[in-house]
């Protein structure tokens, strides 16, 4: 309240002296009430702050600070939501986006494959025109099958990271074209499936196959499964064997073999510079590449610091902006699962 005007203001030494009467009061007081057995009342202190932690005589293991039950549930609904996320953009990846993938990857390498037939550097051999192997992955043929409905691009290399691109010839056999069995491995469902339809092939079906060495053709004439005797050996001219897994799609029993004759003139076959025994066992069929291995780890630890982030979230930021900004971030993270399981899955699925 404010002093009225009329009100005499109180001096400073006045004020001095009245507070120091006061506390003399109090003292004169507190030694009488001790006197005659009178214990003044001790006022109660009330504190501002956390409580106290009492101490905990059980073990270190029992003592430990754990989630409340709401917590728990908590946690669990996001991490089962997460994989859940996962799951289905691993499914989106193998089934819509592996075949998006494919198609692009024909239509850059068959640019690419065109223009070197063009300038006339495409490999011809094992090695390159400065005597260095031919890198996996790299354009090398194109290969034509009417009766299946395929035209593809053939790179080089078969393990399940470079079949994701095309159909893949193996490196230890010569180019389609020239003397000796030539091998070329294809998908049978994901990444386009170049190779799905190969176990339709009947005795006689046209295959063309384009290299930088010009046009050959080859003739059908056995198509084996994996019980079945081997072809004879061939000692003049050449042979082509299309290779691919066979079965429910994910699931393969066996795998198909078609083997074709080369029906027009041998081309000429470079030295061989790469063998059978130097062949990475990631590229024989239905293997995987364990390569990949490496990039998934780094995937799934990135996944389970974005869960972590995502449980301080909800509760700081709210459920409907940590979903908003955390969904489109997981389903990245479940396509590039997607891709690198399929590194690791069989290179003929």
């Amino acid at each position: 309240m404010a002093k009225s005007e009329h009100e005499p203001a109180v001096s400073a030494p006045r004020r001095l002296a009245a507070d120091s009467l006061r506390v003399t009061v109090k003292g004169w007081w507190r030694k009488l009430a001790l006197s005659i057995g009178i214990k003044p009342r001790a006022r109660t202190l009330t504190v501002i702050g956390p409580p106290l932690l009492a101490h905990d005589a059980r073990p270190t293991s029992q003592s430990m600070p754990s989630l409340e039950p709401n917590a728990r549930l908590e946690l669990g609904g996001l991490t089962l939501t997460t994989v859940g996320l996962l799951t289905v953009a691993f499914l989106v990846q193998i089934l819509v986006l592996s075949p998006i993938f494919y198609v692009r990857q024909q239509q850059v390498m068959f640019d690419e494959f065109r223009y070197e037939l063009a300038n006339a550097t495409a490999p011809v051999g094992q090695v390159d025109q400065n005597d260095l192997l031919i890198p996996a992955g790299q354009p090398v043929a194109v290969v034509k099958i009417a009766a299946i409905n395929v035209d593809a691009v053939v790179v080089e290399g078969t393990s399940s990271g470079t079949l994701m691109s095309g159909i893949g010839h193996r490196r230890d056999t010569p180019l389609p074209g020239q003397y000796g069995v030539s091998v070329l491995y294809g998908r049978q469902f994901t990444f386009g499936g170049p190779f799905g339809r190969i176990g339709e092939l009947k005795p006689g079906a046209q295959i063309h196959v384009t290299t930088g060495q010009g046009i050959s053709t080859y003739s059908v004439y056995d198509i084996r499964w994996t019980s079945d005797p081997l072809p004879k050996s061939i000692t003049s001219g050449g042979r082509l064997t299309l290779v691919s897994a066979a079965g429910i799609p994910f699931l393969p029993n066996t795998v198909v073999r078609v083997d074709a004759k080369l029906m027009s003139e041998p081309k000429t076959t470079p030295a061989q510079m790469f063998s059978i025994e130097s062949l990475d066992e990631a590229e024989a069929p239905l293997a995987g590449d364990p390569r990949g291995w490496t990039q998934l780890a780094l995937i799934l630890i990135f996944t389970s610091a974005l869960v972590i982030a995502m449980a301080y979230s909800l509760r700081l930021w709210g459920p409907r902006q940590t979903w908003v900004v955390a969904s489109p971030l997981l389903l990245a993270l479940g396509i590039a699962v997607g891709t690198q399981v399929s590194t690791l899955l069989p290179n003929l699925l």
